[in-house]
């Protein structure tokens, strides 16, 4: 109220600033004068009646304007209160329902927050319970599963060894086989290593001794001497294949031409040349006399010449005791090897011509053969293949 009044005080004109407007100005002709600090100031002029009441009149309106705005502004001012109270009130009555809506929501939503609470609860406990009896289900698995496992593997690594040992023993078998049997002391030792390398491989302590037997075995196996047996049969095949060349020793040798072929084949070759059936037949008797003329100094006494059936035989039985002796080689059967090439020298030296260096080279051949010692002392490789069978008892025994 007080600033409206101060405002109509301040926008309308009072009788006392009317009263000096009324107020006539001063003439031209007062002269004008500074006025002097010390001067005091010059007195006004009095109004006039005239004047002064019009004053009051318009002082009257402008109160009464004052007033009346005054009115008018606490009008105003009392409706816009009311009404901004009103305002107030209706926003409070929505504001306090919204608060009141949302304390409800609000109370609702902890009910439904405890339930879940609840809810959620027990079904960690539900859940809790179900792993608990899963997992305790499935350790019982595992552990029958670790168990049907662990049988498995001890089943299958005792397989797996059983048949690593019978592996062993067929290949220690099979080196006895070759130093009773076929005598072939390289075979047995090459066997008698495999063995040893797949026992290694098992690494079973058990087996250290057998292992030890197989090492002393292999040594013995290689100082003994080896004869070269399929070598010497091959020796023996070649000898008993040119027997048949070799110059008995009453055996008329046909002459030597020049050349170094003998008229025979010259003949033939000339025949083949000039062919002439006039020419071959002359020079066929000319070989045929020549054939029965033979000059030979003789220091000893004669052999008798043997027929051409007889020669015949002779060359086929030397043959054979040569094949009976590569044969004996190949069974290290030593008494036959010796006879058949005791035999076969006597036939060489009492029906081949021993002055013919064919004849001369091959009995040498054979006294150095028959030098040779088909089956040296064989050791005896049992030892271990018996060890071996003990353990085998003792780990089915446990």
């Amino acid at each position: 109220m007080d600033s409206d009044k101060d405002k109509v005080d301040n926008g309308v004109p009072t009788a006392q600033s009317d009263e000096k407007s009324a107020e006539p100005p001063a003439t031209a002709e007062a002269p004008t004068q500074p006025a002097k600090e010390s001067d005091p100031p010059a007195p006004k002029p009095a109004p006039s009646k005239s004047t002064s009441g019009s004053g009051r009149v318009l002082g009257s309106i402008a109160l009464l304007l004052a007033i009346a705005a005054c009115a008018g502004s606490a009008y105003l001012w009392y409706r816009l209160d009311v009404q901004q109270r009103h305002e107030q009130d209706i926003a409070a009555a929505n504001l306090l329902g919204e608060l009141k809506g949302v304390a409800e929501a609000t109370r609702s939503l902890e009910k439904q927050q405890d339930k879940l609470a609840a809810d959620q609860d027990q079904l960690n406990g539900l859940i809790q319970e179900k792993f608990e009896t899963g997992m305790a289900a499935l350790q019982n698995q595992q552990d029958e599963l670790t168990s049907s496992v662990s049988k498995l593997y001890d089943s299958i690594d005792r397989s797996i060894d059983s048949w690593a040992l019978e592996e062993v023993e067929q290949l220690l078998r099979m080196a006895n086989h070759s130093v009773e049997l076929a005598g072939d002391l390289n075979i047995a030792a090459v066997a008698l290593e495999l063995a040893d390398n797949r026992l290694q491989q098992l690494g079973d302590p058990q087996l250290l001794e057998v292992r030890r037997l197989i090492a002393d075995e292999i040594t013995q196996l290689k100082a003994v001497s080896q004869v070269d047996l399929p070598g010497l049969a091959f020796r023996l095949s070649s000898l008993a294949a040119t027997v048949v060349e070799l110059p008995l020793v009453s055996e008329p040798v046909r002459p030597i031409s020049p050349g170094g072929e003998d008229d025979a084949t010259n003949e033939a070759s000339d025949t083949s040349e000039t062919d002439s059936a006039w020419i071959e037949a002359g020079q066929e008797m000319l070989s045929d006399l020549r054939d029965l003329v033979r000059i030979q100094n003789v220091t000893e006494a004669a052999q008798p010449l043997l027929t051409p059936e007889q020669r015949y035989y002779l060359i086929a039985n030397l043959r054979l005791m040569l094949s009976g002796a590569q044969i004996a080689v190949l069974r290290t059967d030593t008494k036959t090897f010796k006879s058949n090439l005791d035999q076969a020298l006597e036939w060489l030296k009492q029906y081949f011509d021993t002055d013919n260096e064919s004849v001369q080279s091959m009995i040498r051949e054979l006294e150095t053969i028959a030098t040779q010692e088909l089956s040296p002392q064989r050791p005896n490789i049992t030892g271990s293949i018996i060890e071996l069978q003990q353990v085998k008892k003792r780990m089915k025994s446990s």
